[in-house]
């Protein structure tokens, strides 16, 4: 059986691409317990796959701009503190060059 996967969007925490598996019509079949909430017939598995693989990609492009504006959010932090460093430092020079 040949798997394929989704590359999922980068968590926002640890910045980790994650891997989401696409499972197969036999996979979702041979589950099981699928069967215990609705009566499945072929229509029912192949809107259940659709649906699955459609949610799949919404998490990943949700996870991706979540991780992207983390990563805006972290540059920009360390930007003002790099900013608020200098700052000091040019008053701190302009003071003693008035002295």
């Amino acid at each position: 059986m040949q798997c394929v996967s989704l590359l999922g969007g980068r968590s926002v925490v640890a910045y980790r691409t994650t891997i989401m598996p696409i499972h197969s019509v036999t996979s979702f079949s041979q589950g099981g317990k699928l069967s215990l909430y609705d009566s499945v017939d072929e229509e029912v598995m192949r809107c259940y796959r659709e649906f699955s693989l459609a949610n799949l990609i919404f998490y990943a492009m949700k996870e991706s701009a979540c991780s992207e504006q983390s990563q805006r959010m972290t540059a920009m932090d360390g930007a003002t503190k790099n900013a608020g460093q200098w700052l000091v430092l040019f008053v701190s020079f302009v003071m003693i060059s008035r002295s």
